[in-house]
């Protein structure tokens, strides 16, 4: 039972200590309205502010999350209302110890001072009971504090569990299942019983080393800031050799701020191998010349990466809780395939995702399958917009790009249906009984090969003829499908996973016959399409790409966070 658990006392100036630690939070006591009418225990007082639902002292979630609500009265109704955070000698020393959780969560991107933490209301009733000797043992403050505590433990375990946006805001932006809830009140109870409470918040975060490398970019890059961070370069030229030749020794300060340039380096290659280094991490061709695009990437603030790197920490929140120790991740604003194994990354490879009208979206699915010499069943969206036109223009077309008509239905393309039979002009959606498939071959638009993982969107990861587009540093010109650069080497790695191959046991020689063929999978393959615009490479460097689909500013607007409010 807690209640017969061993109690520390909370010595008066460390209460004071940790109220004028507060002094970056600037709490006007009279906001908090704070009610102070008798009663006959604390237990009695919480039972009492539970059931009152208009109660003073209740601000943020405890009086506007029903959810919150519920769980607190479940917590206490446990219980039976005793008090977690104090006893008949006063507040309990880890009180103080939510305190420093609630202050550490900024280095996971959270803010200290979200209402949903009650810290000034906790601060407040912390200085009122340290301060003068008649509130100590006040059973009204006391119960205040306690339920503004555990409130604050729950709703901080719930948002490094699970993150602060709640899935309805997010299913525009995320398509993954929801992680399974976690239970707070049962969690604070074993913390509480375990003398675990700031590790069993910390167990509550994503254990991803990913998650983890970036609190440790947060935390580099709020120092960057506290420093006072870079200035922006103001250009009038566009030509790299004038941008240099005016503002070199700029652009040297600015890159040593970042921590790209050593201080005592001044030699030319020094500067040129920091300059190709800043533009690798930002998906900038690395020539080492400063033009527009470097400089537009020089000039974003340090404000802005804090932001960027706080909303990919709030996705992360959003990740199953468990990865599989094998799976294929698909990063948009990276334009990147990965084959990962046991946290390292066996393969990467350039990719091209679905253009702004046609965006690629972030779900997970497994592969079961792939194909060499593919069909390609032409979808209804790409043969109206895409398609119909050209054969409306010339009929010829189809027989040019290898494209035959069926039955719907006829998936088998048993009995092919002649193009000239078809009145192309009063052809339309609604009403249009037959499938398009384009045969295998060099023309064939999804390649040689085809990678299967159901899923409700039709999205698959193939090969494609036009090589050229690989070459961009962005790549969204697809239909939202996802097209990789070097398919044969996935294709081979994929083999060694591969059921039913019969005599076959190498990819290049499966395409070269030509012949359509389906390879199962002995075992199912994990694939994750994201949306990280802030990740580490190989080198553990981190990299910054662009917001492509705007994802980063709409979930900015969701949270209302924003580059200029301040994050400490």
């Amino acid at each position: 039972m807690e209640n017969k658990r061993r109690i520390q006392r909370v010595p008066i100036f460390l209460i004071v200590l940790s109220v004028l630690a507060m002094a970056a939070y600037p709490i006007p006591s009279s906001s908090i309205p704070v009610s102070n009418h008798s009663g006959t225990s604390v237990d009695a007082e919480i039972c009492r502010s539970l059931q009152d639902t208009e109660a003073s002292f209740q601000i943020g979630p405890l009086s506007e999350t029903t959810s919150a609500g519920e769980e607190l009265k479940r917590f206490y109704a446990d219980i039976q209302c005793h008090p977690v955070w104090s006893d008949d000698k006063g507040v309990d020393s880890r009180a103080l110890f939510v305190i420093r959780a609630i202050k550490q969560a900024e280095e996971d991107g959270l803010e200290s001072y979200d209402p949903a933490y009650n810290l000034e209301a906790i601060v407040v009733l912390m200085d009122r009971i340290s301060s003068d000797p008649s509130f100590k043992k006040s059973p009204v403050l006391l119960a205040q504090l306690d339920i503004l505590l555990t409130d604050a433990y729950m709703m901080l375990g719930k948002h490094l569990y699970d993150g602060i946006v709640p899935h309805t805001e997010r299913s525009s932006l995320w398509k993954m299942a929801p992680k399974k809830t976690v239970d707070m009140p049962l969690n604070l109870r074993q913390a509480l019983r375990n003398n675990t409470l700031l590790e069993s918040l910390g167990r509550l975060a994503p254990s991803y080393p990913e998650y983890k490398v970036l609190k440790t970019i947060l935390v580099r890059y709020l120092r960057i800031q506290e420093n006072g961070g870079w200035k922006t370069i103001e250009s009038a030229s566009t030509d790299p050799k004038e941008i240099e030749r005016a503002l070199g020794e700029e652009i040297k300060e600015r890159l040593r701020t970042e921590g790209e340039l050593a201080p005592e380096d001044n030699s030319i290659e020094g500067y040129r191998d920091a300059l190709k280094n800043f533009q690798k991490r930002h998906g900038i061709y690395p020539d080492g010349k400063v033009g527009n695009t470097t400089l537009s990437k020089l000039n974003i603030s340090v404000e802005e990466k804090i932001l960027a790197i706080r909303l990919n920490l709030e996705r992360w929140r959003w990740m199953p809780e468990k990865r599989e120790e094998t799976y294929i991740a698909v990063n948009i604003p990276d334009f990147s395939l990965s084959v990962v194994e046991g946290n390292a990354r066996l393969m990467k490879m350039r990719a091209i995702l679905g253009k702004e009208e046609r965006e690629t979206p972030i779900f997970s699915a497994e592969m079961r399958y792939f194909v060499v010499n593919p069909y390609w069943h032409i979808p209804s969206t790409i043969l109206w917009k895409d398609i119909l036109p050209k054969v409306r223009e010339n009929i010829r077309y189809l027989k040019k790009e290898r494209i035959r008509i069926f039955k719907q239905g006829d998936e088998s393309g048993k009995k092919e249906i002649k193009p000239a039979s078809i009145n192309w002009k009063k052809a339309n959606a609604a009403a249009f009984p037959y499938i398009l498939r384009q045969d295998p071959g060099a023309k064939n638009v999804l390649g040689r090969l085809k990678f299967i993982f159901p899923n409700p969107y039709d999205i698959y990861i193939h090969d494609t003829p036009s090589k050229y587009l690989f070459e961009r540093e962005e790549r969204n010109f697809s239909s939202g499908c996802i097209r990789i650069e070097e398919p044969v080497k996935l294709a081979n790695y994929l083999l060694e996973n591969a059921s039913n191959t019969g005599d076959d046991t190498n990819i290049s020689d499966m395409i070269a016959r030509g012949k359509n063929k389906k390879i199962p999978l002995s075992k199912p393959m994990k694939v994750y399409i994201n949306y990280w615009t802030v990740f580490t490479d190989d080198e553990g460097r981190e990299n910054f790409r662009d917001d492509v689909y705007g994802y980063d500013g709409e979930l900015a607007d969701i949270l209302g966070w924003s580059p200029e409010r301040p994050t400490r």
